[in-house]
């Protein structure tokens, strides 16, 4: 992948670079892979209507629990497999989460993501990039190098569906944990599977997110290299 200096790339806070990319008043969004929903409600209270999709229903069920900001909803659902009618969507948004959808799916996620966007409709698509303390940090809990490279393969075939490609950036994300234990939590609540990991691997994740982690007043903040890129339905 060839990118320019990650030093000259600009740096947000959070979702805060891809809530700056997308209208959010009165457009209909859907966030799939949602997680806990933190940019459901990031758009929700910019006054989007927001549904937020879920494979694990554990996860699914944290979403859920959380106090509504505005006109957000949860569905349980596949990526590939869409629980939404047809041309509804003014966005639809795969935030870090395209690369977990199954990879010979990967294809019917964006055929998905075609068919409920509206015309003139916006995908938007974001993905760490393998490289960094980050990255290295989070590679002793998995490795994910080969799925990001297939997420990134995947998306360059996105014209051949209809796609028009609407801009490429690459970013620095900032992402602050309070301490280990949070930052434990948030990969944890993101697959349950990676317990194990974390049980197998502590002693070496605890020594490099010191070492990786830039102290602040919050706790610890990290920099994350991501490469976005948006998409039109064309009218």
């Amino acid at each position: 992948m060839e990118t320019s200096d990650p030093g000259s790339w600009p740096r947000f806070h959070g979702n805060g670079f891809v809530t700056s990319r997308l209208p959010a008043a009165d457009k209909r969004i859907v966030d799939v892979g949602c997680g806990t929903g933190g940019l459901v409600r990031s758009l929700a209270k910019r006054g989007a209507r927001v549904t937020g999709i879920e494979v694990l229903p554990e996860i699914l069920a944290v979403a859920m629990s959380r106090p509504r900001v505005g006109g957000e909803q949860y569905l349980q659902g596949h990526a590939q497999s869409l629980p939404l009618l047809d041309g509804v969507m003014d966005a639809v948004i795969f935030n870090a989460s395209l690369h977990h959808v199954p990879e010979g799916a990967m294809g019917k996620a964006l055929a998905e993501a075609w068919r409920v966007l509206k015309p003139g409709g916006c995908l938007y698509v974001d993905e760490p990039i393998p490289e960094g303390e980050y990255f290295r940090l989070n590679r002793l809990v998995e490795d994910e190098t080969a799925i990001l490279a297939r997420a990134q393969e995947t998306l360059s075939r996105a014209p051949a569906l209809g796609f028009a490609t609407a801009e490429e950036v690459f970013y620095i994300q900032a992402l602050t944990f309070a301490g280990f234990d949070a930052f434990r939590k948030a990969s944890v609540t993101a697959d349950y599977r990676r317990v194990s990991a974390f049980e197998r691997n502590r002693d070496a994740l605890f020594s490099r997110f010191h070492q990786a982690g830039k102290p602040i007043a919050e706790g610890y903040r990290f920099l994350c290299l991501m490469h976005a890129k948006s998409f039109t339905k064309p009218a």
